[in-house]
């Protein structure tokens, strides 16, 4: 294919040498037909263009930096897939999910680099150094291909993306995402219970900050609201108990509430909590159980 049919801009510079050097300037998705746009997958596998990566410092959002050589004479029109995962060359440090698609095209023997978009899939590693090297990598198993593109497709928060990936590559909680009560996250929040056969968890977990790791696995916080009806006049106490049944906290103790729905927000320290299932119980007259829910530290 000649240069002129190509959908790419060449910008031309003079060198000092007197040589002119070629870059091409991807214009995107809009510049061809839908058809002509394959998976970066197809080319590396042909041996069409070759891919190095390399670490801009980081471990979110436009962390990595990805050169792609065509080493054909025809232009290359491909996309970077939502679901890569580009292997670290470091084993010390985190892999890299690419979580947002990027549409480009390249004359032939071209090169040309862009910016991907990715969030790290080991929480229990180090954050890439700049300049770090990684293997292009392979494409992920499909629900992690699915969670790559909703988030593609969306503008969820970044720490609600990190949180979603790590559910799936390190079996974080779903809780984990924090539950702002929008429609977007509660989109994210259901493709993951969906995928992990479980239901939609009614609290959120926030964890505490560590200066030496990416994430610190030690809960700090239990938010959420329960809601519960009651019939008639009540004196409503609500407690939390452990796996065992032993008390851990008195939350309200025969507090009077008349009849209607209510909602109680929970927003519960658990600092320093051991891990394992516990239970909110709401009482009517001390006795009458009215509702139960229950949460994973």
């Amino acid at each position: 294919m000649k240069i002129k049919q190509a959908i790419s801009i060449t910008l031309i510079a003079f060198l000092a040498s007197g040589t002119l050097m070629f870059q091409s300037f991807v214009i995107g998705k809009a510049g061809g037909s839908a058809n002509q746009y394959l998976p970066l997958e197809n080319f590396l596998s042909s041996g069409s263009v070759k891919a190095t990566v390399k670490s801009l410092g980081g471990h979110k959002k436009e962390c990595v930096a990805l050169d792609f050589e065509n080493l054909t004479s025809d232009t290359v029109f491909f996309f970077l897939e939502p679901g890569r995962r580009l292997v670290s060359k470091d084993s010390s440090h985190q892999d890299i999910l690419i979580v947002k698609q990027r549409w480009i095209t390249i004359p032939p023997f071209a090169s040309y680099q862009i910016n991907g978009y990715g969030f790290c899939c080991q929480s229990s590693k180090s954050s890439p150094r700049k300049n770090a090297d990684f293997f292009i990598g392979y494409m992920a198993p499909e629900e992690w291909i699915r969670i790559s593109k909703l988030i593609s497709e969306n503008n969820f928060p970044p720490g609600a993306v990190q949180s979603a990936i790590w559910i799936i590559s390190d079996d974080h909680p779903i809780g984990s995402i924090y539950n702002d009560g929008s429609e977007d996250l509660y989109k994210l929040r259901k493709m993951i219970a969906d995928i992990k056969g479980v239901e939609i968890p009614w609290y959120s977990v926030k964890y505490e900050k560590d200066s030496m790791r990416l994430f610190s696995g030690r809960p700090e916080k239990i938010t959420g609201v329960i809601n519960y009806f009651l019939k008639n006049n009540s004196m409503i106490t609500i407690t939390i108990r452990n796996e065992q049944g032993k008390l851990v906290r008195t939350l309200v103790k025969s507090s009077p509430a008349g009849p209607g729905n209510h909602d109680y927000l929970l927003d519960l320290s658990v600092k320093s909590w051991p891990n394992g299932i516990y239970y909110v119980f709401i009482h009517e007259d001390h006795s009458n159980l009215n509702i139960s829910k229950s949460f994973v530290l």
